[in-house]
Protein backbone atom coordinates (compact mmCIF):
# COMPACT_ATOMS: atom_id res chain seq x y z
CA UNK A 1 0.00 0.00 0.00
CA UNK A 2 1.54 3.58 -1.08
CA UNK A 3 -0.09 5.11 1.99
CA UNK A 4 0.83 4.90 5.40
CA UNK A 5 0.62 6.29 8.84
CA UNK A 6 4.27 6.53 8.86
CA UNK A 7 5.05 9.10 5.97
CA UNK A 8 1.61 11.18 7.26
CA UNK A 9 3.71 11.75 10.14
CA UNK A 10 6.50 12.12 8.02
CA UNK A 11 4.39 14.95 6.30
CA UNK A 12 3.66 16.36 9.70
CA UNK A 13 7.04 16.89 10.73
CA UNK A 14 7.88 18.10 7.47
CA UNK A 15 5.42 20.79 7.20
CA UNK A 16 6.57 21.61 11.12
CA UNK A 17 10.19 22.40 9.65
CA UNK A 18 9.16 24.58 6.92
CA UNK A 19 6.42 26.28 8.80
CA UNK A 20 9.50 26.95 11.49
CA UNK A 21 11.72 28.12 8.63
CA UNK A 22 9.01 30.65 7.78
CA UNK A 23 9.38 32.04 10.74
CA UNK A 24 12.70 32.33 11.27
CA UNK A 25 13.02 34.27 7.47
CA UNK A 26 10.56 36.50 8.86
CA UNK A 27 12.29 37.21 12.44
CA UNK A 28 15.54 37.86 11.25
CA UNK A 29 14.13 40.29 8.74
CA UNK A 30 12.49 42.05 11.10
CA UNK A 31 15.73 41.77 13.17
CA UNK A 32 17.81 42.86 10.69
CA UNK A 33 15.22 46.05 9.43
CA UNK A 34 15.09 46.72 13.56
CA UNK A 35 18.99 46.53 13.48
CA UNK A 36 18.98 49.05 10.37
CA UNK A 37 16.63 51.76 11.95
CA UNK A 38 19.06 51.44 15.43
CA UNK A 39 21.95 52.40 13.53
CA UNK A 40 20.39 55.42 11.26
CA UNK A 41 21.39 59.04 11.86
CA UNK A 42 21.06 61.86 9.26
CA UNK A 43 24.16 60.94 7.25
CA UNK A 44 23.07 57.58 6.35
CA UNK A 45 19.25 57.29 6.49
CA UNK A 46 19.11 56.76 2.86
CA UNK A 47 21.23 54.09 2.60
CA UNK A 48 19.40 52.57 5.55
CA UNK A 49 16.44 52.89 4.10
CA UNK A 50 17.26 51.38 1.15
CA UNK A 51 18.53 48.07 3.14
CA UNK A 52 15.56 47.84 5.17
CA UNK A 53 13.58 48.09 2.05
CA UNK A 54 15.62 45.10 0.40
CA UNK A 55 15.30 43.01 3.16
CA UNK A 56 12.03 43.17 3.71
CA UNK A 57 11.48 42.80 -0.13
CA UNK A 58 13.69 39.36 -0.17
CA UNK A 59 12.50 38.02 2.85
CA UNK A 60 8.91 38.93 1.46
CA UNK A 61 9.15 36.90 -1.59
CA UNK A 62 11.06 34.01 0.03
CA UNK A 63 8.24 34.22 2.50
CA UNK A 64 5.06 34.02 -0.03
CA UNK A 65 7.32 31.29 -2.54
CA UNK A 66 7.75 29.13 0.65
CA UNK A 67 4.18 29.43 1.27
CA UNK A 68 2.87 28.87 -1.84
CA UNK A 69 5.54 26.41 -3.57
CA UNK A 70 6.03 24.69 -0.37
CA UNK A 71 3.72 24.78 2.76
CA UNK A 72 -0.10 24.89 0.55
CA UNK A 73 1.22 21.81 -1.44
CA UNK A 74 2.55 19.82 1.66
CA UNK A 75 -0.45 20.81 3.30
CA UNK A 76 -3.09 19.39 0.49
CA UNK A 77 -0.85 16.27 0.15
CA UNK A 78 -1.22 15.86 4.27
CA UNK A 79 -5.09 16.35 3.85
CA UNK A 80 -5.57 13.76 0.71
CA UNK A 81 -3.20 11.20 2.16
CA UNK A 82 -5.27 11.70 5.64
CA UNK A 83 -8.71 10.93 3.99
CA UNK A 84 -7.38 7.83 1.78
CA UNK A 85 -6.16 6.48 4.75
CA UNK A 86 -9.62 7.35 6.46
CA UNK A 87 -11.25 5.31 3.95
CA UNK A 88 -9.39 2.81 4.32
CA UNK A 89 -12.38 -0.04 4.61
CA UNK A 90 -13.87 1.32 1.00
CA UNK A 91 -10.74 -0.50 -0.95
CA UNK A 92 -11.20 -2.65 -4.14
CA UNK A 93 -9.55 -4.30 -5.88
CA UNK A 94 -9.30 -4.22 -10.03
CA UNK A 95 -7.30 -6.54 -12.11
CA UNK A 96 -6.46 -5.60 -15.43
CA UNK A 97 -3.92 -3.77 -17.83
CA UNK A 98 -2.69 -0.88 -16.70
CA UNK A 99 -1.37 2.29 -18.65
CA UNK A 100 0.24 5.00 -17.17
CA UNK A 101 -0.15 8.42 -18.27
CA UNK A 102 3.20 10.27 -18.79
CA UNK A 103 1.88 13.58 -17.82
CA UNK A 104 1.47 14.99 -14.55
CA UNK A 105 -1.60 17.14 -13.51
CA UNK A 106 -1.92 19.82 -10.99
CA UNK A 107 -5.06 19.67 -9.45
CA UNK A 108 -5.90 23.09 -8.15
CA UNK A 109 -5.46 23.46 -4.32
CA UNK A 110 -4.95 20.28 -4.21
CA UNK A 111 -1.93 17.29 -5.20
CA UNK A 112 -0.25 16.50 -8.52
CA UNK A 113 -1.70 13.21 -9.87
CA UNK A 114 -0.88 11.24 -12.97
CA UNK A 115 -3.72 9.80 -14.55
CA UNK A 116 -3.79 6.07 -15.00
CA UNK A 117 -6.04 3.61 -17.08
CA UNK A 118 -7.26 0.00 -16.14
CA UNK A 119 -8.80 -2.27 -18.44
CA UNK A 120 -10.62 -5.07 -17.09
CA UNK A 121 -12.52 -7.93 -18.25
CA UNK A 122 -15.56 -5.57 -17.84
CA UNK A 123 -14.12 -2.47 -19.57
CA UNK A 124 -12.02 0.48 -19.31
CA UNK A 125 -11.53 1.96 -15.65
CA UNK A 126 -10.05 5.11 -14.65
CA UNK A 127 -8.32 6.36 -11.67
CA UNK A 128 -5.57 8.77 -10.05
CA UNK A 129 -2.31 7.82 -8.70
CA UNK A 130 -0.59 10.49 -6.32
CA UNK A 131 2.51 11.65 -8.86
CA UNK A 132 4.67 10.81 -6.23
CA UNK A 133 4.21 6.96 -5.98
CA UNK A 134 4.27 6.82 -9.77
CA UNK A 135 7.79 5.47 -9.22
CA UNK A 136 6.48 2.26 -7.65
CA UNK A 137 3.43 2.06 -10.17
CA UNK A 138 6.09 1.97 -13.12
CA UNK A 139 8.70 -0.54 -10.65
CA UNK A 140 5.45 -3.04 -10.43
CA UNK A 141 4.98 -2.53 -14.27
CA UNK A 142 8.30 -3.68 -14.99
CA UNK A 143 8.13 -6.57 -12.85
CA UNK A 144 4.79 -7.69 -13.57
CA UNK A 145 5.25 -11.81 -14.23
CA UNK A 146 2.67 -11.46 -17.16
CA UNK A 147 4.67 -9.14 -19.29
CA UNK A 148 1.41 -7.61 -20.60
CA UNK A 149 1.19 -4.81 -18.17
CA UNK A 150 -1.44 -6.63 -16.38
CA UNK A 151 -1.77 -5.95 -12.64
CA UNK A 152 -4.14 -5.54 -9.46
CA UNK A 153 -4.65 -2.34 -8.32
CA UNK A 154 -6.05 -1.53 -4.83
CA UNK A 155 -8.12 1.69 -5.36
CA UNK A 156 -9.72 3.86 -2.79
CA UNK A 157 -12.10 6.91 -3.45
CA UNK A 158 -10.70 6.82 -7.50
CA UNK A 159 -6.94 6.84 -6.57
CA UNK A 160 -4.35 3.63 -6.49
CA UNK A 161 -3.39 3.13 -3.23
CA UNK A 162 -1.45 0.34 -3.74
CA UNK A 163 -0.72 -2.57 -6.10
CA UNK A 164 -0.89 -6.57 -4.82
CA UNK A 165 1.75 -8.31 -6.48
Amino acid sequence: MFYRAEHLAALKRKNKIWNAALVLIGLAAMGLCVFFCLRTNTRNAPRMELYTTAVFTLAGWIGITVLNAVLRYNRALYTHEARILAAAGEERLVRGRVTLERKTTHITGSIDVRRVRIETANGTERAYLNAPFAAALDKALAEASDGNGELTLLLIQGYVAGVET
